[in-house]
């Protein structure tokens, strides 16, 4: 299963993460920073 949003509570990325699926954020790529908090990558101009 993937899910597309424009953005995610921290608890439901985790509980489709759980699931098997993925959390994807429309409009950029998501990464975890070390302490496990979200960050949008944007496009370098």
């Amino acid at each position: 299963m993937t899910v597309h949003a424009h953005k995610f509570s921290k608890s439901a990325q985790e509980k489709i993460e759980k699931a098997g699926g993925k959390a994807i954020v429309l409009g950029g790529e998501v990464t975890a920073k070390p302490a496990g908090k979200l960050v949008k990558k944007t496009a370098k101009s």
